[in-house]
């Protein structure tokens, strides 16, 4: 098993409702070398304070730990203070609010030979809503051409690579997709596991509370935000959100979730129908 010094990062900001389920799920890791950086962004909470309760426990278990609170420039400005810190071999960015499926998930990642080429080795992520919780399964590398391949939360990058090619700020909600569409180009090699990595909140990030400005950047930097066929993909997804947004705020709750849950099962199998004419295709 590799014995590679692993970074973990977590960016936050008045998270003092969430912040301690993440320090638990890093504390409990039983991978051994392990560095630990939190960027807060100045919290006018009790973020700080709880951070600093937790201190002692990492020192003890033998985790590198260092703490950061400052004003920055959005969340990505921070994670980029993540980079320059860090003094790991590979390094998770897991957001405040966010956790590790289970304690022994980066001794499973890192429990294999992984060879020098490799940029980022990257999991499963397991989106959390309201009602309901759903598997980003992690995709072939070539995918990164047309969406994300994982949640950033369920990947591990190169440090040495990342503070070459940190993430570029132009972007606000869509960075982490702009350094992994970057690093595919360079030729850099992807390593996908099928391992569920990280649990994380669904529902109130910025790439969620903005899910149409997120599409719009990962078109921008995929370079086919001018296309017809996307503006028309584009319109409709707009449309869909609008009209969820809608239905929420004035549908009776038990109805919203039932018909939620209505159309979550018409896209599973609208998915698995796509995935039958695949093999079938392929055959």
């Amino acid at each position: 098993m590799s014995k590679e010094l692993i970074t973990v990062v977590t960016v936050c900001f008045n998270a003092e409702n969430v912040i301690e389920e993440t320090l638990q799920s890093i504390l409990e890791q039983t991978y051994k070398s392990l560095e630990y950086i939190i960027i807060d962004g100045n919290s006018k909470d009790n973020t700080c304070h709880i951070i600093k309760k937790y201190k002692p426990l990492f020192i003890t278990k033998g985790v590198l730990f260092k703490f950061i609170s400052e004003k920055d420039n959005g969340i990505y400005d921070a994670m980029n203070k993540g980079i320059r810190q860090a003094t790991g071999k590979w390094i998770n960015f897991m957001n405040a609010g966010d956790k590790f499926c289970t304690p022994t998930v980066i001794e499973e990642v890192f429990n294999r030979e992984i060879s020098d080429d490799v940029k980022a080795v990257y999991g499963n992520a397991i989106m959390i809503k309201k009602n309901s919780r759903k598997c980003f399964v992690s995709e072939e590398p070539h995918v990164i051409l047309k969406k994300m391949v994982a949640c950033h939360q369920a990947i591990f990058a190169e440090v040495e690579d990342m503070k070459e090619h940190p993430f570029n700020l132009d972007y606000k909600i869509s960075a982490d997709y702009h350094y992994m569409y970057q690093l595919y180009k360079r030729n850099g090699k992807f390593l996908p596991l099928s391992i569920n990595v990280a649990d994380f909140e669904a529902e109130n990030g910025i790439s969620s509370t903005n899910s149409i400005g997120c599409k719009w950047e990962c078109a921008k930097i995929a370079g086919i935000d001018q296309t017809w066929q996307w503006r028309f993909k584009i319109t409709r997804k707009t449309i869909e959100v609008y009209t969820e947004r809608f239905l929420y705020k004035y549908l009776p709750e038990n109805l919203f979730n039932s018909l939620h849950q209505w159309n979550c099962k018409r896209l599973e199998r609208r998915r698995m129908k796509k995935q039958q004419m695949k093999l079938v295709l392929s055959r």
